[in-house]
């Protein structure tokens, strides 16, 4: 019965070794092994990844939205006014009854 018992207990050590990080980059690109180092290193990537450097009065998408297509101003004022009868009308007939709302919380 021993037998099962460590061929398992094998295949998990056989695993566990695979999940190790032998190796990682430090930020100027030098390979770290040390396994301190490496926690290190890791515990300061994550916590940096999602540290923000906004600053109050920047614009976010100031580049991201260059060379993208632009609404007009008339479109844009069209589609900025009060929904009309007519539109809501025309949206209510076109979604299917008896139907579970979506992820917005309409039945289409």
């Amino acid at each position: 019965m021993d037998a099962p018992t460590s061929f398992f207990f094998g295949l998990e050590k056989k695993n566990g070794q695979r999940r190790v990080i032998h190796s990682l980059l430090s930020g100027t690109g030098q390979e770290i092994t040390e396994p301190s180092q490496i926690r290190r290193r890791a515990v300061s990537f994550s916590s940096t990844l999602y540290t923000s450097e906004f600053e109050e009065g920047e614009t976010l998408s100031a580049g991201f939205c260059n060379g993208l297509p632009q609404v007009s101003e008339e479109a844009n004022s069209q589609l900025e006014g009060p929904l009309t009868i007519q539109e809501l009308q025309t949206a209510l007939q076109g979604m299917q009854g008896r139907r579970a709302p979506g992820i917005d919380g309409l039945s289409v």
